[in-house]
């Protein structure tokens, strides 16, 4: 492809959980956007396709079975099916891990540009290791930047996969009615891939216990699985009103799951896929970190600083993914970081948004 030609049809991958999957998902719809005459194929596994609501017309997304390109030589196969199908000349790596390398290499003999995404790993190192706290550019940013890398607009503006507004009630009908002008809709999402990001359950049920005597009140606590569907039932087992819904029970879909999260006040999360789909819909989040930071460049795009919860420890962040043991003497398996979190303070924070949002729309709300 010439140096200066504006790429026709662009290949972008990112194979890893669905909240890595959906923080791509401002950044390629802006750059969608901005470069209407250009066409994306986004792939990635089949589960996290469903974060890509009302996708701008030039975007193509592929939900792929790995299981059926195994090793170097299933993945080799796998561009060349990919560039032959859509005739991309582009090829754009969200995710710079081995499989998506082999990717790289076999776009280059096919004679694609290839750019990547700058994962920053050396700063991430320093970040964990208290050489330089410096906060990391937000890995929004840099998927915006890889995109813009391979010749195209960068694009800006994403306010949600329902461009600011609400999503249609009948997307959640199986999951609730639609809200009633005194209620408050709180979405509540305590758990995490790792225990230094999940939220304490001793917290969750003193939250929800203040939050359900309040009047008009309804709470969503999301999850997914028997295992979580479980423990949501056992957080509020007094309320059987129908104020608190179990999301793990009713197994509704991440897209009935995000519009109605687009008709929500605020959501309580940990720092998990849920804060990202909180973004996608619109939805200002106050969030709990632990074992993770901020500063590693994984806040929810739109989400504020000021609506994280957490406590300024020297032994934190201790790690990127939340999946190392705790290091402070105290801790073990306990993580003090989240533990000595009070009940408070979240509820403080969550006060804090309900008032602003009632004189400000949310960040990506109208």
């Amino acid at each position: 492809m010439a140096k200066n030609k504006k790429p026709a049809g662009v290949l972008l991958t990112r194979f890893s959980a669905l909240g890595d999957v959906a923080m791509t998902v401002p950044a390629v719809y802006d750059a969608c956007r901005a470069n209407p005459e250009v066409r994306f194929i986004f792939v990635t596994r089949p589960g996290p396709a469903g974060v890509f609501v009302n996708p701008p017309p030039n975007l193509a997304v592929e939900g792929i079975d790995l299981n059926l390109f195994k090793g170097p030589g299933g993945i080799w196969r796998l561009t060349r099916q990919l560039i032959k199908k859509y005739g991309a000349d582009t090829y754009v790596d969200l995710h710079d891990v081995l499989r998506t390398r082999i990717m790289r290499a076999a776009a280059r003999l096919h004679g694609l540009k290839v750019t990547r995404l700058d994962k920053m790993r050396r700063r991430r190192r320093e970040l964990i290791s208290g050489h330089d706290r410096t906060p990391l550019r937000p890995t929004v940013a840099r998927y915006a930047d890889a995109i813009e890398t391979a010749g195209l607009r960068r694009g800006g503006g994403f306010t949600s996969v329902y461009d600011g507004h609400r999503a249609d009630p009948a997307l959640f009908a199986a999951v609730t009615v639609p809200r009633r002008p005194d209620e408050t809709w709180v979405a509540i999402a305590p758990f995490a891939a790792h225990a230094g990001k999940r939220l304490p359950l001793s917290l969750v049920r003193e939250v929800t216990a203040t939050l359900l005597s309040r009047p008009g009140v309804r709470i969503f606590v999301m999850g997914f699985g028997p295992d979580e569907s479980r423990i949501i039932d056992s957080i509020a087992p007094e309320h059987t009103d129908g104020r608190l819904l179990n999301m793990a029970a009713l197994r509704a879909g991440i897209t009935a799951e995000l519009a109605l999260m687009s008709h929500c006040d605020v959501m309580l999360t940990a720092d998990s896929a849920n804060m990202h789909l909180a973004s996608l819909a619109g939805l200002s989040a106050v969030s709990v970190w632990g074992a993770t930071h901020p500063a590693a460049g994984f806040l929810g795009y739109g989400q504020r600083l000021s609506d994280c919860v957490q406590i300024n420890m020297d032994c934190r962040p201790c790690s990127i993914y939340g999946n190392r043991p705790c290091r402070h003497p105290e801790g073990d398996t306990t993580y003090p970081c989240l533990n000595r979190i009070t009940a408070g303070r979240v509820l403080e924070c969550l006060d804090e948004v309900l008032q602003r949002n009632k004189t400000t729309s949310p960040p990506n709300q109208q």
